[in-house]
């Protein structure tokens, strides 16, 4: 079930969650798909009182048919006693790449981001920015809500996705809630508007 995944007291962390969701594929009259969770975490620790955590909730072992969306909650939430912010990465992938001559399309799995993403998070790069600094205490609004298998063929005109693996490779990082700082280690600054709320200042 939900996994919490934490890092010891730092000013700056980076975790890395490779959500490993494993697909097999029945070549009959449909598609039938199985996805299963694992994950490890990876924590860079410097300075103390600064330890914000990464929450995936998903159940694993999930039987799902094309066009079926599987609940997966993705955010991440501040365990430490210092204000932070907050950066978060998405990488879907197949495993294998390639079935002969097809490349296997990460597209065929739909992650469905957090109603209210286009709004607390800002991308840039590659990267989900979050909108606000995170006080001792607080999470961010989900990134990921669900993911969805979308309909493949299994035709002999059409990539074979039997017997692959989908990854969708979560990684989350948190510095002090420090313009400089992120300037220096993100190479992108933030001004703070009211409260909470803050804006990337991107390129």
């Amino acid at each position: 079930m939900g996994k919490h995944r934490k890092c010891g007291n730092n000013w700056f962390m980076k975790l890395l969650l490779a959500c490993f969701v494993g697909l097999t594929l029945a070549a009959i009259s449909y598609t039938l798909a199985f996805f299963t969770d694992e994950g490890s975490a990876e924590n860079f620790i410097t300075a103390r009182s600064h330890n914000v955590a990464l929450v995936d909730l998903f159940d694993k072992g999930q039987f799902t048919l094309p066009g079926d969306t599987v609940p997966k909650v993705v955010y991440m939430r501040n365990t430490g006693g210092a204000k932070a912010v907050i950066r978060m990465r998405l990488t879907p992938s197949w495993d294998p790449a390639q079935a002969g001559e097809y490349v296997l399309d990460p597209a065929v799995v739909t992650v469905h981001l957090g109603e209210t993403v286009a709004s607390d998070w800002t991308f840039y790069d590659g990267w989900y920015y979050y909108n606000h600094i995170l006080e001792p205490g607080d999470a961010t609004g989900h990134l990921v809500e669900a993911i969805e298998l979308g309909v493949v063929a299994n035709d002999a005109h059409a990539a074979d996705y039997s017997g692959a693996s989908y990854t969708l490779d979560v990684e989350g990082e948190s510095l002090r809630a420090d313009a400089t700082l992120t300037q220096d280690e993100w190479n992108i600054g933030f001004q703070v508007d009211a409260g909470t709320a803050i804006t990337w200042l991107t390129p």
